[in-house]
């Protein structure tokens, strides 16, 4: 009889559009509020439905760029950066869920060499993000090797790619047809 479901509005700040009139954000004003989404219909169907039991939970990374009338709906929590304990736990634990991730055998997880303090501590000081990819890179550049420890190296920013610059001529014989010549400089 009741539907009640979580949605999770994920950065929701970067909806917002400067120097505009539309805000995709703004579209949730009716659903934020109880009454209003006792009667929600959706015009696409022509069907009309009870949304008032939906719980929206939302984050921001700058709750400035969310307009006034929205965020007056949301109870709001700031959480502050973790101290150092916090990020070396944060940072461990995105290290094992990628490796699980990466690893899906538990048995073949259990024979990789668990990363060095000095490791983590690299992977501490980045975002949760940076964390993610530079495990992915750490464990493919181990796997590729055949290792099953991690060195140092491979935590180490990613080097540049190359840059390739593409051009394009009219064959010699007159052909109609384009060559596409790519240049790769290192």
């Amino acid at each position: 009889e009741k539907a009640n479901p979580v949605v999770l509005l994920d950065e929701i700040d970067k909806g917002a559009n400067e120097g505009s009139h539309h805000r995709p954000v703004d579209a949730l004003l009716s659903l934020l509020e109880p009454v209003t989404a006792a009667r929600v219909k959706d015009v696409s169907v022509d069907f009309e439905f009870d949304a008032s039991h939906v719980v929206y939970v939302a984050t921001a990374n700058d709750a400035g760029r969310i307009a006034a009338p929205v965020r007056s709906r949301f109870l709001e929590f700031f959480i502050e950066e973790p101290d150092i304990d916090g990020r070396l736990v944060l940072a461990h634990s995105i290290f094992q869920a990628t490796l699980k991730r990466m690893v899906p055998s538990e048995e073949v997880r259990a024979t990789f060499a668990r990363p060095t303090d000095l490791q983590i501590c690299r992977l501490a000081w980045m975002t949760p993000r940076q964390i993610r990819m530079t495990s992915e890179r750490a464990l493919g550049a181990a796997a590729y090797e055949g290792r099953r420890q991690f060195e140092d190296r491979d935590f180490d920013a990613p080097k540049p790619r190359p840059q390739v610059a593409a051009t394009s001529r009219q064959p010699k014989d007159g052909g109609g047809d384009e060559i596409a010549v790519f240049v790769v400089r290192g």
